[in-house]
């Protein structure tokens, strides 16, 4: 088959659902599948130049350009930033030589376009959903007055137009069951998955220089780890707050934050001044993957305290290094990570949980262990090995 994955953002850009189709399309092209993949040339909400066209692991990567100064960016959201029109001649012109047009993310312009472009050449349109936007959902009525019209127009007709819908987890199945009408039949649940033979090779390359990197950092107790975007949505503001109290229990732990800056990061170090807790904080900024493997090795406990997240990657990866995850239970979390069992769940915005959660792990090496040892049984079942011939197996049921 031929493929073409449509996406907002793509390689070089990083992110859970870069990764995603990433390791989607080197699985799929190892088992003698074509794939190319249209995406904007954007990495966060800024626009960058690259070649048009190039090849990634084998994929055909088309770039385009987004109208960027279309986007009100006091209060964006998920179309109006992929709003990429310089895309459409070029997908209309190829979109007859592809077996399976299958698009990531819901609510992007990429989608909508893929939806589009089906209907009227009859092509199979997959839809993977990788989240909901929280806001439509919480208790924000500004930006659901803006963010409705979409959800009850275009969005409702893409979902509609797609042959299947595959949610992440329950929690997104449940969403689009209750609040798009869209039949149970159309739903397929395939999560998120993580290369298990990949980290275990990278695992045995850490034990070399794993010490290297402890005393560049003068870690010498305990490491708490978060992995992902420094943006205001991932509630690290709360996590910053309950270190004053961890510190005081455990006053040589360490606090990393590994991840690129979507503009939070100055905020972040002025909160921790203020508290006076500078000296313990840590920011990697974006680093490679073979370094997020040796942080993840080295850390006690991973956090993710973020306001909403579909998935999670990052909790599938901590799992394969046996680490006890403190996280929100929103959106897809609980799902993922089972309380009490793989890791703690706290309510969102709760610096007295976190640091309650913290301490008990840190206090509680036992505890600690167990947590870890399930989570590596729990992850075996995320390999993609798994998660591509769930979907390969979608693709041929509507595959012309």
């Amino acid at each position: 088959m031929k493929i073409l994955f449509t996406v907002s953002h793509f390689f070089p850009s990083i992110g859970g659902l870069e990764n995603h189709c990433l390791n989607l399309g080197k699985k799929l092209i190892e088992k003698q599948h074509k794939v190319d993949v249209f995406s904007s040339n954007l990495i966060g909400f800024k626009p960058t130049p690259f070649k048009k066209k190039f090849m990634i692991e084998g994929m055909n990567v088309y770039k385009f350009t987004p109208f960027s100064f279309l986007v009100p960016y006091a209060v964006p959201t998920r179309w109006t930033i992929s709003f990429t029109p310089t895309m459409i001649p070029t997908f209309f012109r190829k979109v007859k030589d592809y077996s399976i047009i299958h698009s990531h993310g819901f609510a992007f312009f990429q989608s909508d376009l893929s939806a589009l472009a089906c209907s009227t050449s009859k092509k199979p349109f997959i839809l993977t959903i990788h989240g909901f936007h929280p806001d439509i959902w919480k208790d924000d009525p500004v930006k659901e007055i803006k963010l409705m019209p979409y959800y009850k127009t275009i969005g409702q007709w893409t979902l509609e137009k797609a042959a299947a819908i595959i949610a992440l987890t329950k929690h997104e199945k449940i969403i689009l069951e209750k609040n798009f009408n869209i039949s149970s039949k159309k739903i397929c649940i395939i999560p998120n998955g993580i290369n298990l033979q990949k980290l275990n090779s990278l695992k045995n390359e850490i034990d070399q220089d794993q010490e290297k990197l402890l005393s560049e950092l003068d870690f010498n107790e305990d490491v708490i780890t978060y992995i992902g975007r420094i943006s205001k949505d991932k509630g690290l503001q709360h996590l910053i707050l309950s270190v004053p109290k961890i510190l005081e229990e455990f006053p040589k732990t360490k606090f990393l934050f590994v991840g690129q800056d979507w503009g939070y990061k100055k905020e972040l170090i002025r909160l921790a001044e203020k508290l006076g807790i500078k000296k313990h904080i840590y920011f990697f900024g974006r680093v490679s993957n073979k370094k997020i493997v040796k942080i993840l090795s080295l850390s006690d406990v991973i956090v993710n305290p973020s306001r909403y997240e579909g998935f999670g990657i990052i909790f599938l990866e901590a799992m394969a290094f046996g680490k006890p995850i403190v996280a929100t239970k929103v959106g897809g979390v609980p799902f993922i990570v089972e309380d009490g069992v793989t890791g703690i769940l706290v309510d969102y915005g709760d610096s007295q949980s976190i640091f309650g959660a913290i301490c008990q792990l840190l206090d509680n090496p036992n505890l600690k262990r167990k947590m870890g040892h399930k989570g590596q049984i729990k992850v075996k079942n995320y390999d993609w090995k798994i998660i591509a011939v769930e979907i390969e197996k979608l693709y041929k049921k509507f595959a012309n």
